[in-house]
């Protein structure tokens, strides 16, 4: 694959096969076959089959999501809510600023790369253990080793406490008294609605 931005070009990839993901989809494919057979022959209803409940990224794709049962709509007094225009306007510009801000992260993450290449060009036939700033124009760069962030693993720390106690119950008592849970947030989700045939 190609990355081509209006300063650099940068190839990627490849990518090999994952043997773990085609399973998954070969799975999927067969449950879904399989539910289209069951509905077919009038074994299941069709407001009896499954919906994803959380977020899935075909679903923005999918034609057919303009009344997927997963998106139940809010109803009052027995009507969805539909609110007008200006806020579908409002939607449009949020979701454009989201794409945006992902189009910005990634030319800035292509910059910091090109300027982390230079950096480490420029400055390796120097002898200097830590070479120092490079400057241009009003500005000035360089590259730092930064420490990778520490993070427990939870497996394996409930495997050495199990042999040190014996008792894989009062591990899991410890380990529960240990565990934090951050504040509860709101995830704001925003997906288009399609129809067949639009």
């Amino acid at each position: 694959m190609l990355s081509v931005a209006m300063s650099d070009a940068k190839a990627f990839g490849p990518y090999p096969p994952d043997r773990n993901m085609l399973g998954v989809c070969l799975r999927t494919a067969a449950t879904l076959w399989q539910t289209m057979q069951t509905v077919a022959t009038g074994s299941l209803s069709l407001d009896d089959v499954p919906t994803c409940q959380g977020f899935h990224p075909l679903c923005d794709w999918c034609d057919a999501n303009g009344d997927c049962p997963k998106f139940k709509p809010v109803c009052q007094d027995g009507e969805p809510i539909a609110l007008d225009d200006e806020y579908a306007e409002y939607l449009a510009q949020l979701t454009q600023l989201k794409e945006r801000k992902r189009s910005l992260e990634g030319d800035i993450a292509e910059m910091e790369d090109t300027l982390r290449s230079t950096w480490h060009r420029l400055t390796s036939a120097t002898s200097s253990q830590s070479p120092g700033w490079i400057a241009a124009g009003n500005y000035r760069f360089k590259t730092a080793a930064v420490p990778g962030r520490s993070t427990l693993d939870q497996t394996m720390l409930k495997e050495e406490v199990t042999k040190l106690t014996h008792d894989e119950q009062a591990t899991e008592a410890l380990l529960s008294r240990c565990r934090k849970t951050g504040a509860q947030h709101e995830r704001l989700t925003i997906s288009p609605i399609n129809t067949k045939g639009a």
